[in-house]
């Protein structure tokens, strides 16, 4: 859809008697609307729940941090160095 628009004037010059009557003509063009959504939001990370211990309780926030990593599951060695 497109509309003429017109913005009409007098131009004032140097010499005051010799005014011009101007008129400019303008296009209108309504933006374009896309049928097919852009695909960007394919390539955006989908938020994970996190587990139950990890919940607050419901206040009406969502969870925007990333899920904890698990707890190492190696034994811890002793590193400390028996007197004697």
């Amino acid at each position: 859809m497109t509309t003429d628009q017109t913005n009409s004037g007098i131009r004032s010059s140097v010499i005051p008697e010799d005014r011009m009557l101007i008129t400019v003509v303008m296009k209108f063009t309504a933006p374009k609307i896309e049928e097919i959504p852009a695909k960007c939001n394919e390539k955006i990370a989908k938020s994970t729940e996190a587990p139950p211990w990890a919940m607050p309780d419901d206040s009406g926030g969502y969870t925007v941090q990333p899920v904890p990593a698990p707890f190492s599951t190696m034994l811890l060695t002793n590193k400390s160095v028996k007197a004697g």
